[in-house]
């Protein structure tokens, strides 16, 4: 490896150390917010068996826990990722594991669809046909402008450190 690579790739381990570092304490820290929001909706849904509710909406309460329950435990795994990434692995086994954690809905991104159902079936568990719909058509339109905003910032602050993980591989595999 000549010295231009490998300054460059000592540059990318730095700014991958301290982005893997700063993911894994965002995990970290929103796993808590979701485990306490889970804590909440079971101790809703025992209030509600307590209090006599109807049947949906104790079924709301469940589904909103179980979709909080879920989050939290994606933010674990993301936590857990993050945190314990092996630098020591060879240069191209390492680069190809960060190209893959840092690949938009990369790392597990497509298991938030389990809680963004649950919360969409809590939420319009008692609508009419006519209010679904409608509830339907906003719930993901703010999911996908949620998604938009994510790829919008993952271009601005990811985009980049990718961009310069792929360009390394490419030039150790020539």
């Amino acid at each position: 490896m000549n010295l231009n690579k490998q300054s460059d790739l000592i540059s990318l381990t730095t700014r991958l150390t301290h982005e893997d570092s700063s993911y894994s304490t965002q995990s970290k820290f929103f796993k808590s917010i979701y485990r306490g929001f889970g804590l909440l909706f079971v101790f809703l849904i025992t209030l509600h068996f307590y209090t006599g509710e109807s049947l949906p909406t104790i079924l709301r309460s469940i589904c909103f826990c179980l979709a909080m329950i879920s989050f939290a435990f994606i933010f674990q795994k993301q936590q857990i990722d993050f945190k314990n990434v092996d630098y020591s692995l060879p240069t191209l086994e390492m680069l190809k594991k960060a190209k893959k954690r840092y690949t938009p809905f990369g790392n597990g991104g497509a298991l938030v669809i389990v809680p963004i159902i649950l919360a969409d079936i809590g939420l319009s568990i008692t609508l009419s046909a006519i209010d679904m719909i409608t509830f339907q058509l906003l719930y993901f339109g703010v999911i996908l402008f949620a998604m938009l905003m994510g790829l919008l910032v993952w271009k601005i602050k990811y985009k980049p450190l990718y961009d310069n993980i792929c360009s390394l591989i490419k030039e150790i595999n020539q």
